[in-house]
C-alpha cells in the first residue's frame, strides 16, 4: 500500500511548482524584454528605410516635375520638397491661390491643372 499523502508532502509539491512557475516566469520576461529590443530596432530600421526610400522617390520625381514645368514654358529656379497636406481641399485651394497642383498617377506624376490655369506671380 501506499504511504499516505501528508501535509509536508503537500508543502513541498507547492515548493517544487512554486520554483518551476517562477523560473518559468522569468524565462518569459527576459523574452519579452529580448522581443521588445528587438520590435524597437525594427521600428527604427523601418522609419529610416522609408525615410530613405522617400527620399529615393523625391530624386528620381523631381527631373520629371521640372520638365513638366519647362514643357508649359515656365522656367524653375527652385524646388520644395516634402510638401504634403491630408486636408481635404487643398488641391482646389492650391489652384485658386494660382499653385500648380501635381498628383501622382500611376508611376509617374502630372500637373493636374487644366489650360485656362493662370500661376499666380512671385
Amino acid at each position: 500500500m501506499a504511504d499516505p499523502v501528508t501535509i509536508a508532502d503537500i508543502y513541498a509539491l507547492f515548493q517544487t511548482s512554486q520554483a518551476e512557475a517562477d523560473r518559468r516566469f522569468a524565462e518569459a520576461d527576459r523574452q519579452m524584454q529580448e522581443l521588445k529590443l528587438i520590435a524597437a530596432n525594427t521600428s527604427r530600421e523601418v522609419a529610416g528605410l522609408t525615410t530613405r526610400w522617400g527620399q529615393f522617390v523625391e530624386n528620381l520625381v523631381e527631373p520629371s516635375v521640372v520638365r513638366l514645368f519647362q514643357e508649359r514654358g515656365i522656367e524653375v529656379q527652385e524646388t520644395a520638397r516634402r510638401m504634403k497636406s491630408q486636408r481635404p481641399g487643398v488641391d482646389r485651394f492650391a489652384y485658386q491661390q494660382g499653385l500648380f497642383v501635381i498628383r501622382q498617377t500611376g508611376d509617374t506624376v502630372a500637373i493636374v491643372n487644366d489650360t485656362i490655369f493662370q500661376p499666380a506671380a512671385w
